[in-house]
């Protein structure tokens, strides 16, 4: 069977959970294809696209903000190809699986990870099986007299070995092209950078993220953080340079790198530093940032560690955001990463349910201390799947639609201690200091580049 995956995109053209769905696929004799809708596309181009694919399913995938986008492209599908069965997945589904099956144009939800799931659907397609009893789907059955009954499925087990696992389908993306174009994969937004990931899953449970709802479902079914071993990462990363030979530096996806047992970080750390040794780029958590954990990242070629702060208030940030980090600890992470000569991006939200425009301002006071080298700020949107969203779901401050970019004021959600007005003026005040971090990089790099060519000199 050849499946169509069809992304919706603002910036971003490389997403690990199609990649990983397309290797699962090939891997089992079937073929992929994709078509990610970006800001370059209209529904024209897209129908045109879709049909010369001739798919025999397309599979939509999915975060909240894309809902009303994706509903209008399965419309479009079902116009144009009645007969092929369209299958939506990704954040979205695993977080509001009915109010996506309930799409009178979807005929099948995914809920939780969809490797495995898509490759039982189309063997049972090929088969001529029944599909209702597949683990993770809801699947819609259709009765002659015009009845839909809909099949609910149980979460599987979560597969054991990551070894297991094909690596992504970095083809499919073509990202040969979007390696030579900045800000067109990777966070760091750098050219010639390549994603990867040591792992799937994040023990942790902050209250505004969605993987409190993940923790949930798979709870009972196996190990949600799962870890690859450090010889098949190694192979997939030498197969990557084999394959892209520009790749300059990688940028590992995984939620929070230092969350990695002690044993298998010591491991990774020498075989990287011995067989890759390439600039790369860590997502961390400050609490986990031991001195050993530091030293061998910077001696083994880590360049930037991201590090969430998201506010800069120790109690409303274990209060509100389930986050029991304490500023001291932030404080002497940055400071130290600095000393062993990485540079250091801190993350940052403001707009959270009863935040104020003085308790905004902390996180800012916080910063100022901190002194990062990148310094980014969103505006909080709440989604399906957390405390948080609960909580504004019972105030009411959930807004009436989303917006594709978190840095958008007119995104936050509608509450009395903070406006959209107000979330403008702090921005105008972020916005100042962000700008004076990028000078004061800009300035760093600068006298570095210098004092380099002195040397050579």
């Amino acid at each position: 069977m050849k499946v169509l995956f069809v992304t919706h995109s603002v910036d971003k053209f490389f997403y690990a959970g199609v990649a990983s769905m397309s290797s699962f696929l090939k891997q089992a004799g079937h073929d992929a294809a994709l078509i990610n809708y970006d800001a370059s596309y209209d529904d024209e181009q897209f129908t045109r696209e879709m049909i010369a694919e001739q798919p025999d399913l397309i599979g939509f995938s999915c975060l909240t903000y894309q809902w009303p986008k994706i509903q209008q492209l399965a419309r479009i599908a079902k116009t144009h190809l009645p007969e092929t069965p369209v299958i939506c997945g990704g954040f979205h589904v695993s977080f509001s699986p009915d109010e996506v099956i309930a799409c009178p144009d979807i005929d099948i939800a995914c809920k939780g990870e969809g490797d495995e799931a898509i490759v039982e659907l189309c063997n049972a397609y090929e088969r001529g099986t029944p599909l209702f009893g597949i683990p993770n789907l809801l699947v819609k059955e259709y009765g002659d007299d015009g009845s839909i009954t809909i099949h609910k499925n149980e979460p599987r087990r979560l597969f054991r070995d990551m070894d297991d696992y094909p690596y992504w389908d970095r083809v499919l993306c073509d990202i040969d092209r979007h390696l030579e174009e900045k800000a067109s994969m990777t966070y760091q937004h750098l050219t010639n950078c390549m994603p990867i990931a040591a792992g799937r899953g994040c023990p942790y449970r902050c209250a505004y993220c969605g993987n409190q709802s993940l923790l949930n479902l798979y709870k009972g079914r196996g190990s949600y953080v799962r870890r690859r071993s450090v010889p098949n990462l190694m192979r997939e990363m030498h197969m990557v340079l084999d394959r892209y030979p520009n790749v300059q530096s990688f940028e590992f996806w995984d939620e929070d790198f230092f969350a990695i047992s002690h044993s298998w970080l010591r491991e990774f750390f020498k075989a990287y530093k011995e067989e890759i040794g390439l600039p790369y780029m860590l997502g961390v958590r400050s609490d986990n940032c031991t001195e050993q954990n530091l030293e061998e990242a910077a001696d083994s070629g880590c360049n930037l560690l991201c590090m969430g702060v998201e506010h800069g208030d120790e109690e409303f940030r274990k209060k509100y955001l389930q986050r029991n980090l304490s500023n001291d600890k932030m404080i002497r992470a940055f400071k130290r990463a600095r000393e062993l000569g990485m540079e250091r991006a801190s993350l940052n939200i403001i707009g959270f349910p009863y935040e104020t425009p003085e308790l905004a301002r902390e996180t800012l006071k916080l910063n100022q201390e901190l002194d990062p080298d990148y310094f980014h700020l969103y505006v909080y949107q709440v989604f399906p799947g957390c405390d948080l969203y609960d909580l504004c779901e019972r105030e009411g401050f959930i807004p009436d639609f989303y917006y594709a970019t978190y840095q958008t004021p007119e995104g936050a959600i509608k509450q009395p201690t903070m406006t959209v007005e107000d979330i403008r003026e702090v921005w105008t005040e972020f916005e100042a200091f962000r700008m004076d971090v990028d000078e004061r990089r800009a300035a760093r790099q600068t006298a570095s580049a210098n004092r380099a060519v002195l040397t050579l000199g």
